[in-house]
Order: C-alpha cells, then sequence, then structure tokens
C-alpha cells in the first residue's frame, strides 16, 4: 500500500514538472489570453496593475537542497491589450522572488 502511495505522489509531481516546463513551451509573444487559456488551462489567479493583466499558474518544480521537498514555483503571463507581451516565473517578470 505504502509503495503504490510514494508511486502516485512522485508521479503527481513529476506531472507538474512537466506542466511547468511546457508552459514555456506552449506559449507565444502576441498569443490572446482565449488562445493562452485553451493551451494551458485555466490559472491559479488573475491580477492587474492598470496597465497589464497577468495570468498566474502555481507548480511545483524543483527540489529544495536542503529538504529535498518540492518548490512551489508561480508562473506568470502578463498581457497587454488581451495579448501575451512575456511570461516567465514571476521573479522573472517581477524582477523579485515572489
Amino acid at each position: 500500500m505504502n509503495k503504490i502511495l510514494i508511486l502516485i505522489t512522485s508521479l503527481t509531481l513529476s506531472a507538474c514538472v512537466t506542466i511547468i516546463q511546457d508552459i514555456g513551451n506552449k506559449i507565444d509573444i502576441g498569443m490572446t489570453k482565449t488562445e493562452v487559456i485553451n493551451k494551458i488551462g485555466e490559472p491559479s489567479s488573475l491580477g492587474s496593475d492598470g496597465q497589464l493583466q497577468y495570468l498566474t499558474y502555481f507548480s511545483f518544480d524543483k527540489r529544495g537542497a536542503w529538504t529535498n521537498a518540492p518548490e512551489q514555483i508561480e508562473y506568470v503571463i502578463a498581457l497587454k491589450d488581451g495579448k501575451v507581451i512575456k511570461f516567465g516565473t514571476a521573479a522573472q517578470i517581477f524582477g523579485t522572488n515572489k
């Protein structure tokens, strides 16, 4: 039973790693919000700073150095006038460790 649980957990985390890596491969500058959502699904959250709209996706990507636990990654797609202008991790988009 424990081996099955470990296998399921492992496969789930592996799938999440694939999701975060695949986002960048599926998004192109100039895509519409609808095209993005059709390609990668509904975002975890939506935001805006008055000029840009942000689609935010959360996933587990790499393992922490000390705990060997998965690290949650915040991936952001920025849109202006309804089209993608940039995308990447929150740190890449906002220049922080958000």
